[in-house]
């Protein structure tokens, strides 16, 4: 889940720095104004994968954890349905936690929908691209959206364009059973939970090697359960 947040400058792009004299820092300042003093906390992209879809209990934890300490969250379950559901009845747990599923009436594990059910789910990712968009908060869980991309019930492009337009200072945790290379290749972390010492899908061989030699990682913080396999991504 979130890690601490390191200081990064508002824009992604890497600012220059000043040289050590004041006289050129001064100068510094005064051409680049207030963009360079202004650092807001960076956030990160997490990855959490399970073959069998058994993912979310630690991501939820979690995120009710930090919604109980102030944080901002916002859970969106794009493949899990119920009675009364969808963007307008979003469920609010306590003052910082908004949770919204699909406005269906089942569980979907199949590509082909129907028209009902693809008008809901297309309304359920507008809802979350404009949620994300808006800045309103600073983690949001996005439950299952790789297997929705792997379905192909949202599409990857579009996905991949929330990730790198969300700002700066939000977290980003999405889970699934596999995830493509693209999430993969943007991700700041990525979380495996699987039975111990057997690689799971959603890596690539790479990472499924590094994932395999940690027995059993020691990650502080995180909260994941003792099977996780911590991977840093290939840059």
């Amino acid at each position: 889940m979130p890690s601490s947040k390191d200081a990064a400058p508002v824009a992604r792009a890497k600012q220059p720095a000043a040289q050590a004299s004041p006289a050129a820092g001064e100068l510094f300042l005064q051409q680049n104004g207030s963009l360079s003093a202004q650092l807001v906390p960076q956030g990160s992209l997490q990855l959490y994968t399970h073959p069998s879809r058994g993912m979310f209990t630690p991501v939820m934890a979690q995120a009710m954890r930090l919604a109980g300490q102030g944080t901002r969250v916002l859970i969106v379950q794009f493949l899990k349905g119920g009675i009364n559901q969808g963007p307008e009845n979003r469920l609010s747990l306590g003052r910082s936690l908004e949770w919204v599923r699909c406005r269906l009436h089942r569980c979907i594990d199949t590509p082909h929908l129907e028209p009902e059910e693809r008008v809901a789910l297309d309304e359920l990712w507008q809802f979350t691209q404009e949620a994300v968009r808006s800045g309103r908060y600073d983690l949001v869980v996005l439950d299952e959206l790789s297997l929705a991309v792997k379905l192909g019930l949202i599409p990857e492009a579009e996905v991949l364009s929330l990730i790198d337009q969300r700002p700066i200072s939000m977290d980003m945790v999405i889970t699934g059973p596999e995830m493509p290379d693209s999430f993969l290749e943007r991700a700041d972390l990525i979380t495996q939970l699987r039975l111990r010492g057997i690689p799971g899908p959603g890596l690539r061989t790479a990472d499924a090697n590094v994932a395999c030699s940690l027995d059993p990682p020691q990650v502080s913080g995180t909260g994941a359960m003792p099977t996780a396999a911590h991977v840093a991504p290939h840059r």
